[in-house]
């Protein structure tokens, strides 16, 4: 286990074979992925635009990371409303 300076931080969310890396140095988050990568297979896709369902946005100049889940809702939306007709189509 490394300690880092306060302040300092990185976040690793894994999710069965999705992995998104957060932190506020760029350089400490390089050396943990070359470090994961010696013992793991690993594809960096780059900036992450979504994860999990949910879209991230970045922005850069005021340091700040968001997520957007209008998306989620419209994809469950849908989904119920194709149950439902199925329902009605198995009950006529």
């Amino acid at each position: 286990m490394k300690k880092y300076v306060e302040g300092d931080f990185i976040i690793l969310l894994l999710y069965v074979d999705d992995m998104l890396i957060v932190g506020n140095s760029t350089k400490r988050i390089a050396l943990l992925k070359k470090a994961l990568g010696k013992s793991f297979a690993m594809k960096d896709l780059g900036p992450a635009k979504q994860i999990l369902g949910m879209r991230i946005s970045h922005d850069r100049a005021n340091k700040k990371l968001g997520y957007h889940k209008k998306h989620i809702l419209g994809r469950y939306l849908k989904g119920l409303i194709c149950k439902m007709q199925n329902q009605l189509t198995l009950h006529l």
